[in-house]
């Protein structure tokens, strides 16, 4: 009786999984046929005259979509290249802190550590609009109005990273860390040899949360920065990427592909770094 109705339930289930599934790659679908439409056909489908929500397969298969977007887009290729600038640093410097602070959090004691712990906590849920004004003032004083180097310094500081991280490293037993020190080794050579190969799912999950936001960061972009030259990608899709702009799904592709490549190559260690960061263990 309990297998009769258990074989319902799992049907329930797969075509629950099967509906999520296909709401979530029927975009990544639309762009990847869609790419391989011509100029001619993106002015027929979604052009003003003539707009049409969808069109699955073009009518004739080509890559002149590409070759505008590699050859003839420069803005396109500028503002990925900016995107780069601002990501690859900010997640690199996240990570760094991420680290230290974790280590510090989770194998030291100190004074009202918790009380730090929890102001963390309650940092990683303060919007960006609480502090904007401030920091604007800030860059304008010093200078970095319109410079890509405003986003960064914004981003280096990543509480979430530091939680996730913290909460990685009291995983590791303190017997492996007394034993280091036994060794002679100081606390750096401890967190290099030690606590980063005992925690790399922790720091893989950091790294890809990291480069999703920065990756994907609009509203420090639109505040900071002023001019064209210096927008990440993130903010000039909405400018390069009209249904019937040459190009126009290409460029959607290429902007997801690099989180994507990043999730599929390290997703075991995201999910395991992610079930085992408790941020609600002090």
């Amino acid at each position: 009786m309990k297998q009769k109705m258990k074989i319902p339930y799992t049907v329930l289930c797969y075509m629950l999984l099967i509906f999520v599934s296909a709401v979530i790659l029927f975009p990544l679908i639309f762009l990847f046929t869609n790419s391989f439409m011509s100029v001619s056909d993106l002015n027929v489908y979604y052009g003003i005259a003539e707009k049409k929500f969808f069109h699955w397969v073009p009518d004739n298969f080509t890559l002149d979509q590409y070759v505008h977007a590699f050859l003839y887009s420069y803005q396109f290729l500028h503002s990925f290249w900016i995107s780069i600038l601002t990501t690859v640093p900010s997640v690199i410097f996240q990570l760094i802190l991420s680290l230290m602070a974790g280590y510090g959090f989770a194998k030291h004691n100190f004074p009202f550590k918790n009380a730090l712990f929890i102001l963390y906590v309650i940092l990683m849920m303060t919007p960006f609009q609480v502090i904007q004004a401030p920091q604007y003032i800030l860059f304008n004083d010093i200078g970095l109005l319109d410079n890509i180097a405003s986003i960064v310094l914004t981003s280096i500081f990543y509480p979430l990273g530091i939680c996730i991280m913290t909460q990685s490293m009291k995983k590791i037993p303190d017997e492996l860390i007394e034993a280091s020190k036994i060794d002679g080794a100081n606390s750096v050579q401890t967190l290099i040899h030690i606590v980063v190969p005992s925690a790399k799912n922790g720091i893989v999950t950091v790294l890809f949360l990291s480069f999703i936001e920065q990756w994907t960061i609009v509203e420090q972009a639109v505040v900071f920065i002023k001019s064209t030259a210096n927008m990440p990608l993130a903010v000039m899709m909405q400018r390069l990427s009209g249904l019937s702009t040459p190009g126009s799904f290409v460029f959607a592709l290429l902007f997801i592909i690099p989180p994507m490549l990043i999730c599929f190559i390290c997703d075991e260690y995201i999910l395991d770094g992610i079930i085992k960061a408790d941020l609600l263990e002090v």
